[in-house]
């Protein structure tokens, strides 16, 4: 799989999680208001060792504001902690997927989330308006690192393999316009067109530099030396 390929995978993945990160603050808030609604938690004393059983928990300061909520749901735990003006500044849940911590500002809107899934660790960093603007995460090929616009298309992309590092950089269309990697300590540049189509490569082999020129085609014209 390329790196332009598990960029795609990973935007997808990343998408999917961005929404469970919503649900899950509005999941929080949801549990407040049912904690201050609903009566009493009962609790029950076991036999040994007093063990404090309940389904949701709450914590409030002297004044009375929620500072903490703990409760559990048919996907898993999950815990929130709030800043003094009522809003959900850290997330953390476990479910099917694995464990979540998200983080948001001031505000309330998720900026950090961090998360492991079965197969791999991922980070992802959100704008202010919750745009996930930076993306790493590392798989069994590597680490990948994706940076992002405004509008939530990547436009530059690192990778370090077993053999190689690589660095790819993208038009706003999604094209690939310039390549930059080490192979067998070869480096090689690349550029390409607006249609993707490789057009010239610069590289340094025994100390010698080469450059190739293609047509629209990707056609080899020019060779040197």
């Amino acid at each position: 799989m390329t790196t332009e390929e598990r960029l795609s995978k990973l935007e997808r993945e990343v998408s999917l999680r961005n929404r469970h990160k919503h649900w899950l603050l509005s999941a929080l808030v949801v549990c407040v208001v049912v904690l201050f609604t609903a009566r009493a938690f009962s609790s029950r004393w076991s036999k040994g060792p007093k063990v404090l059983r309940a389904n949701r928990f709450i914590l409030e300061d002297s004044n009375g504001k929620i500072q903490a909520t703990l409760f559990l749901d048919e996907n898993g735990p999950i815990m929130g902690l709030y800043n003094k003006n009522g809003k959900t500044q850290i997330g953390l849940s476990v479910d099917e997927n694995g464990p979540m911590l998200g983080l948001a500002d001031s505000n309330g809107n998720p900026r950090v989330m961090l998360r492991v899934t079965k197969d791999k660790p991922v980070l992802a960093l959100d704008d202010s308006n919750g745009n996930t603007r930076a993306t790493l995460f590392v798989d069994e090929k590597g680490p990948v690192l994706a940076l992002k616009d405004s509008s939530g298309k990547t436009r530059v992309g690192l990778h370090v393999g077993e053999d190689r590092p690589e660095l790819v950089l993208y038009d706003k269309s999604g094209k690939t316009r310039a390549k930059l990697l080490v192979t067998k300590d070869v480096p090689i540049l690349g550029l390409s067109d607006s249609n993707g189509i490789p057009r010239a490569m610069l590289t340094v082999k025994e100390d010698k530099p080469m450059l190739s020129l293609s047509d629209k085609n990707g056609k080899l014209t020019c060779h040197t030396p």
